[in-house]
C-alpha cells in the first residue's frame, strides 16, 4: 500500500462495498481502472488489492478471495448483491470509464 493508506481486512472491504449506493462513483473517486471479464485485474479486484493491500485477489460473481504471495492462507468473502451487479455490468462493458486500457 501506498502513502498513508491502511490496510483494511477483506471483511471491511466487502462490507464497506455493500453499504455502496454507487459503487461506480467509488471506483472512479479512487482512481480505480480494471480489466473486464479478467477476475484478477478487474475493477472490483483492484479497488479490494488497493484498501486490502494483499497482492492476490481474485473476484468471481459469487465471492472476492484475497491472498499473499509464498501462503496458502486465503480470505474470502461472498459478494453482496450489489457487487454482483456491479460485476456483471462492468463485465458488459456498462462502464467504460473504468476500463483499463488494452
Amino acid at each position: 500500500m501506498t502513502g498513508s493508506a491502511v490496510a483494511r481486512p477483506l471483511h471491511a472491504v466487502i462490507a464497506e462495498l455493500a453499504i455502496t449506493p454507487d459503487i461506480p462513483k467509488l471506483l472512479r473517486d479512487a482512481g480505480i481502472r480494471g480489466t473486464t471479464g479478467d477476475q484478477c485485474s478487474c475493477a472490483i479486484a483492484e479497488y479490494v488489492r488497493l484498501r486490502t493491500g494483499k497482492p492476490w485477489v481474485q473476484v468471481d460473481w459469487f465471492n472476492t478471495v484475497t491472498g499473499s504471495e509464498g501462503t496458502h492462507l486465503l480470505d474470502s468473502e461472498n459478494n453482496p448483491p450489489n457487487v454482483q451487479d456491479f460485476i456483471e455490468d462492468f463485465d458488459a462493458g456498462l462502464f467504460p470509464e473504468l476500463e483499463r486500457s488494452r
